[in-house]
């Protein structure tokens, strides 16, 4: 096979193949020609190598220095597929550093950043729970004592009236009905201390804009602390309510105050309890004082935490 070559002034010539490439003179005009290549035959480009190869086992493309095919697994080496092959992807240390990024062998810890999970703030109807089985408890412990009193009296007027019987069955039944009452008394009082506590935390947890005075668990903790819990008691009803109005009045809601003067009472109330026969009376009233304070701090709290949920909707 011959190269045709032709030159400027229109001569034209065969030359070898093994001329490919060459320059030479043009015979006619001296001109200095250059021969051109040969185009590769069908053969030559399917036996030269390609910088990109086949998988055998799925035919997807490889690059030229692999040696284990990352979709199937087959391990070029071999000649067949390696089970449960699992090749890691990496980063190239050129790539990696081009794009601004550690190299992954490097930095084996390289992993995604830990999401810091925001602070968990209870929803409005969780706080009206709270209330609802604070007030329903006090409720409960009421109709007790009101049970137990009233087998009490039955038991004495029993006596009195059958002084001279020996089997006298409205006396017994009187004293079962003051048993079962004084011990439901004592379940009704667990459950408002345990519901009591509940409500406060719960309570508090809506104030906590870093501001807040101090926190539920502190709030909560402070009072199984003797003697400090006498001064600690003002902090965590009066204070709470000026904390609750505090952050009511930074989110301009347009609601009732809660009431620190109920809270104050409930407090001075809760130290008369102690005096006799005063005391009684000081606990009944104090019961229905303690319902109208903590619903007016419920009421903003629960204002307070509607408001929060509107805004992280």
């Amino acid at each position: 096979m011959s190269i045709l070559v032709t030159c400027g002034c229109g001569k034209q010539f065969k030359v070898k193949d093994e001329l490919a490439g060459k320059r030479g003179k043009c015979a006619a005009c001296g001109q200095v020609l250059s021969v051109p290549t040969l185009a590769p035959t069908l053969e030559q480009v399917k036996a030269s190598p390609s910088p990109h190869r086949a998988c055998p086992t799925c035919e997807k493309t490889l690059e030229p220095d692999s040696v284990i095919c990352l979709n199937c697994g087959h391990d070029l080496r071999i000649g067949k597929k390696v089970p449960n092959a699992k090749p890691a992807v990496t980063f190239a240390p050129a790539a990696a550093f081009s794009l601004g990024l550690p190299n992954v062998k490097t930095h084996p810890s390289m992993a995604l950043p830990k999401v810091a999970r925001p602070q968990i703030v209870d929803s409005a109807r969780e706080v009206q729970f709270a209330f609802r089985c604070w007030k329903f408890s006090i409720i409960a412990l009421v109709l007790c004592a009101i049970l137990t009193v009233a087998g009490i009296v039955l038991r004495i007027v029993a006596f009195e009236l059958y002084k001279d019987a020996s089997n006298n069955p409205t006396e017994r039944f009187g004293s079962l009905v003051a048993v079962g009452g004084l011990g439901l008394s004592g379940i009704a009082v667990m459950c408002v201390a345990i519901s009591f506590a509940v409500l406060l935390f719960k309570l508090w947890q809506q104030v906590q804009d870093g501001k807040a005075r101090t926190t539920p668990g502190k709030a909560l903790g402070y009072l199984f602390i003797p003697f400090f819990n006498l001064y600690w008691i003002f902090v965590v009803t009066k204070g709470l309510a000026e904390e609750l109005n505090r952050c009511a009045s930074q989110q301009n809601l347009h609601i009732k105050p809660a009431s620190t003067g109920l809270m104050l009472a409930y407090c001075l109330l809760s130290f008369a309890a102690i005096v006799p026969l005063l005391g009684i009376l000081a606990v009944v009233i104090n019961l229905g004082i303690g319902i109208a304070a903590f619903g007016s701090a419920t009421r903003v709290a629960v204002a307070l935490a509607e408001e929060r949920d509107g805004n992280t909707m």
